[in-house]
């Protein structure tokens, strides 16, 4: 290994399966060269992503990750195959796929850039992660196109770039045959994102296909491992995008996404809950909800970015009208 933090033969505790779902992973050490790079992910997700792949990793199917952007969690993905205790591994690769679309001032603002809306900012991702790119194969791509050899099998599949229902149609059809029950790894990056309930919806529709792994109580990842084989028929993901729902549906659904959750994970997802529940015309239903989560600084920060969203803000009023206090300064 050419990492100064040699890898303990035994993985951390919170990792191994079994273990409780729900944790900031802090008994995980990270190695110390892995370079810096401009990135939403937090410190707990980072050590999640890191001891996932070099410690549950077997070396049985590909590693992908669709949604790099300038290549954090690509940089501890590739770390963690580098150093992986799995016999046969050191020859793979993080497949990454990203549109490398630059996105503007946003992105400009979060990643301390200066570069134009829709520039190709490839040359950045290959420039930050350039110390690790013999674990990196890195494609422009689609998330409705993407391309994948029908004989590769994939052990663990990160979507951090999918975040919608359409997005994720998409891109499980692809990755459907190619995951393992019993061995591949359904990680998502913002399930517990409030304003991106769609992905907790998608797979609350998958309940007897995957099982509940891990819960991130920092950060906003959350990973499932496959039980059951996946078909492209199980991800049409139809009453998401129809948006079939009505309040004995809406309930039935977010009793299976928050029954397994605990803590801040769960005060996080019964605001998606509410959220869903207010853009389905159910507004006292939504106002019912929130007034139940415990509204720590992180979630009140949360709600004062969006009230700043003038759309954000129409669609979801009488839940921003009920917080208005919480979230004031």
């Amino acid at each position: 290994m050419n990492n100064t933090t040699r890898l303990s033969a035994s993985p951390p505790s919170s990792i191994l399966p079994g273990a409780p779902r729900h944790s900031d992973f802090t008994d995980v050490v990270l190695p110390t060269d892995i370079p810096p790079v401009p990135g939403q992910i937090s410190n707990g997700e980072q050590r999640y992503i890191y001891a996932l792949v070099s410690h549950l990793y077997r070396g049985e199917g590909a590693v992908v990750e669709l949604g790099a952007w300038l290549g954090l969690s690509t940089v501890f993905l590739a770390a963690g195959l580098r150093d992986s205790h799995a016999p046969g591994v050191k020859s793979e690769k993080v497949h990454t796929f990203d549109a490398f679309v630059w996105g503007g001032g946003l992105d400009n603002d979060k990643s301390g850039l200066d570069l134009a809306r829709g520039d190709d900012f490839m040359p950045k991702f290959l420039e930050f992660t350039k110390s690790l790119a013999p674990f990196i194969q890195a494609r422009k791509a689609n998330f409705l196109k993407l391309d994948w050899p029908a004989d590769q099998p994939v052990e663990i599949l990160f979507l951090d770039g999918p975040k919608t229902a359409k997005l994720l149609k998409g891109a499980m059809r692809t990755f459907a045959t190619a995951l393992m029950p019993g061995r591949s790894y359904l990680v998502c990056q913002d399930y517990q994102h409030p304003p991106s309930y769609e992905t907790p919806l998608c797979f609350a529709l998958l309940k007897e296909k995957v099982k509940l792994s891990h819960a991130l109580t920092s950060g906003g990842t959350v990973s499932f491992t496959l039980e059951q084989p996946l078909t492209p028929e199980d991800v049409e993901f139809d009453a998401v995008l129809n948006q079939q729902w009505d309040k004995c549906s809406i309930e039935d659904v977010w009793e299976t996404i928050l029954a397994p959750l605990e803590g801040p994970v769960l005060e996080r997802l019964k605001c998606a809950k509410a959220l869903h529940l207010c853009k389905s015309g159910f507004a006292d239903e939504a106002v019912a909800v929130i007034k139940t989560v415990e509204m720590n600084p992180r979630l009140a920060a949360g709600w004062k970015n969006w009230a700043l969203n003038p759309a954000m803000r129409a669609a979801y009023r009488p839940l921003f009208e009920e917080i208005g206090e919480t979230i004031s300064d």
